[in-house]
């Protein structure tokens, strides 16, 4: 019996010291993701104001109209109006996602312009050329500001809001406070906490984020259809996770599970482009 004991010890004193370990690393992950939040939430790409785009091969536009907006407290955002080359149906106000800039967002700019759409796009603060840094709260002001601009060259009636992921935030918001044809939502976010617990369910977090994107109140106030879509196999924000929109909606919007394509690439699924089919009608291009 005594001879066992110093390797019984031996075998306590690892077990302790792995228990310490594990305890520092997973406290020094939690401080992590509360301190940096933001920075992990936010990942802008600053451009120089004097940068200019010229057409690119595939996203068929031959220019843009640039502009820049200004807030009451003089902090200017950037944004760029592309017109389609057919005739007119309408205008999407679109808001982009959590990287890069309005000027690496045109993806799907084809898919949109060759069905008779103009586009309208802002830079949150932070981004791009725009002044600022970006939150939540500056979010939702640049997306009022770029409407109330958009508002006086555009009916109301015309104006179609499409939010992509972080740029679901500022569409809901956006979306209590001013009329639109209707809201399109793609990979929009539930709640950031949701979000993490979804990709990480074993990640135990004992508080709330400071930026915790609740998009939760936002449907039941909103006076237009709503209309969300969203990849199974999204590995950015998970399927399961955007899938608690549907106990908000309404009878009179929609939710769409696309079965091919990811985050950035909805439009490669079939169900997608059967939603934008019905939403802003066939292409107008062979």
């Amino acid at each position: 019996m005594s001879t066992n004991t110093p390797n019984k010890n031996k075998h306590m004193k690892l077990l302790k010291g792995l228990l310490i370990v594990f305890v520092l690393i997973y406290s020094i992950l939690l401080a992590g993701l509360y301190l940096f939040q933001e920075q992990l939430i936010f990942r802008p790409e600053k451009i120089d104001k004097n940068y200019t785009e010229t057409a690119i091969q595939g996203l068929r536009f031959d220019a843009y109209e640039e502009f820049y907006l200004a807030h009451e407290n003089g902090l200017r955002i950037n944004a760029q109006l592309i017109k389609t080359r057919f005739p007119k149906r309408g205008i999407i106000y679109f808001l982009h996602g959590n990287q890069g800039n309005i000027f690496s967002q045109k993806i799907n700019n084809p898919f949109f312009l060759d069905r008779g759409y103009d586009i309208f796009m802002i830079d949150y603060q932070g981004y791009g050329k725009s002044d600022g840094v970006a939150s939540e709260r500056a979010l939702q002001e640049d997306a009022v500001l770029g409407y109330d601009f958009l508002k006086e060259r555009y009916p109301t009636s015309e104006i179609i809001i499409h939010g992509h992921s972080l740029g679901s935030v500022p569409s809901l918001y956006l979306s209590t406070v001013r009329p639109a044809k209707f809201l399109l939502l793609s990979a929009p976010i539930y709640t950031v906490k949701d979000i993490l617990n979804k990709k990480m369910p074993y990640l135990w977090l004992p508080f709330d984020f400071k930026t915790n994107f609740d998009n939760t109140p936002y449907i039941a106030q909103i006076d237009h259809s709503v209309y969300i879509a969203h990849a199974i196999n999204d590995g950015i924000i998970p399927f399961e996770s955007t899938q608690n929109f549907k106990q908000l909606l309404r009878p009179k919007d929609s939710f769409t599970a696309v079965s091919y394509g990811g985050h950035n690439a909805l439009s490669r699924g079939k169900e997608y482009t059967a939603l934008v089919n019905q939403l802003f009608g066939e292409l107008m291009i062979d």
